[in-house]
């Protein structure tokens, strides 16, 4: 019995607070006495006034027109609605339900989507060709002192099978505490090479102040690298790996070494492969949330969309 009266009880409270709010039009600002008795109505009210004010003090002649229907208490009770846990728990439990019915069981297809552009990528990809490893962590010092002039990172290029002319890769590297990945760096070799070769790319700045008191060893030690062969000429043949015309949300999965956005690509794959339809969960509920305001509260409903707008 008490569940059932508990509801109403919070409601009529609100309907009351709400009373002591001034049924006024907006435009105009509240006097001191009517500003203390909404605040001590409600303690929510305070920031409800400063922020509309700001919102609508720079409203010209016609915008205040259109909205002179609008009054403090009308406004706050639309803006206060979904505050009254007793409304706003059972809706919400009710919109998540929805969602996971409709959109829920959608993440489960992701990892098979994953797996197989993970196989095509590795099947088709460039390493065919010709294999990039790291080799060396070589310096450069200068003649006057043991300082580091330059610190140049050596790559090891072997071709699979046969001359090639032009490689075109990316590397990135991680420390292996933490596994989060810097800014990719572009290397490209452009003489042909039909054997294996070492070659050699001077570090940024920024990574110069990190490597440069590493060896090989140690970099191996504490750190993870990552290539990427980018583009290949072979035979006078150009070869792309944006040829293989992988999706975009797999690839920014697949590039992403960040444990906190997985859930945001992941959902992208189901918006772009698996739904074209997918709506995220909270999107999905500010939507309800949306609609429910504008069939209890349509004026006001207006306005707040209006003021979001601007």
């Amino acid at each position: 019995m008490v569940r059932r009266i508990a509801p109403l009880v919070v409601t009529v409270a609100f309907l009351a607070s709400c009373s002591s709010i001034p049924d006024k039009n907006i435009f105009v600002p509240l006097d001191s006495k009517e500003l203390a008795k909404a605040m001590k109505s409600d303690s929510l009210f305070e920031s409800f006034y400063t922020e509309l004010r700001e919102d609508v003090d720079g409203f010209n002649e016609i915008e205040k027109a259109k909205f002179s229907d609008i009054t403090y208490r009308k406004l706050f009770r639309a803006e206060s609605y979904l505050d009254d846990t007793a409304v706003s728990g059972p809706l919400y439990r009710k919109w998540s339900t929805e969602w996971n019915e409709k959109y829920g069981l959608f993440d489960s297809k992701v990892d098979s989507v994953i797996a197989y552009w993970e196989n095509y990528k590795r099947t088709n990809g460039l390493d065919r060709y010709v294999s990039v490893e790291f080799a060396v962590l070589d310096k450069d010092y200068y003649s006057y002192s043991y300082d580091v002039k330059d610190v140049n990172m050596g790559f090891r290029l072997t071709p699979i099978e046969g001359t090639i002319e032009q490689v075109k890769f990316t590397y990135r590297y991680s420390a292996k505490i933490n596994s989060f990945y810097g800014e990719k760096h572009s290397c490209i070799s452009t003489t042909p090479f039909s054997s294996s070769v070492v070659r050699y790319w001077e570090v940024s700045y920024s990574d110069e102040k990190t490597l440069k008191n590493l060896s090989t060893d140690s970099f191996l030690r504490d750190y993870d690298i990552e290539i990427e062969i980018t583009d290949v000429r072979k035979d006078g043949i150009n070869y792309r790996l944006s040829d293989l015309r992988i999706p975009e949300s797999v690839e920014d999965y697949l590039d992403n070494n960040m444990d906190f956005m997985e859930s945001y690509y992941r959902e992208k794959i189901i918006s772009e492969l698996i739904c074209k339809d997918y709506v995220r969960m909270y999107k999905y509920i500010i939507g309800q949330e949306k609609s429910l305001l504008r069939s209890k509260f349509p004026r006001e409903s207006v306005f707040i969309e209006y003021v979001e707008g601007r």
